[in-house]
């Protein structure tokens, strides 16, 4: 009796989850300019734009960062550029969307997207409806990984009471 509750009260479970899927509208992003963003170079605290960054000649980065590369590491260095410059066009914009995201910081952790997960359904109804800034599409995405979580953690815990 026990094992049949617990399919039935699963099967109730997991259909309600299929019924409220919700896809998320695909708004494209507003590109970052490579030219805005400066990273650090070497440990003296000097800075380059990422624009630059796919431009400069690999004996002026290691004057800039006071490193010299080995032939290894001066390889890794031209590789790496060339693959920085095809997602950099002409303007500066970044064409890449996965390193536009990562500049954007919208690829981490959301711990309040995930807490809204473990609210089941309607914490994830919530990501969608309640909250409209920068970080929506990340707050979403964590949140369906939190309600994930929360789901693979009512299953255990109902294997394990019966």
């Amino acid at each position: 009796m026990k094992k049949l509750l617990a399919c039935v009260l699963l099967l109730a479970f997991t259909a309600q989850s299929f019924a409220a899927t919700v896809l998320p509208s695909e708004t494209p992003k507003a590109l970052k300019n490579a030219k805005e963003i400066m990273i650090p170079v070497g440990k003296t605290g000097k800075t380059i734009s990422m624009y630059e960054l796919a431009k400069i000649s690999t004996a002026d980065f290691e004057k800039l960062s006071g490193k010299s590369f080995s032939k290894k590491e001066h390889n890794r260095f031209v590789k790496a550029q060339k693959q920085l410059n095809k997602s950099i066009n002409t303007e500066g914009v970044i064409t890449n969307k996965r390193l536009a995201r990562a500049m954007a910081g919208d690829t981490g952790f959301h711990l309040g997207g995930f807490a809204l997960g473990f609210l089941g359904l309607l914490g994830v109804l919530l990501a969608y409806v309640a909250f409209n800034d920068e970080n929506k599409q990340n707050r979403i995405k964590w949140a369906w990984i939190g309600f994930g979580t929360f789901v693979l953690l009512y299953i255990l815990l109902l294997v394990v009471l019966l």
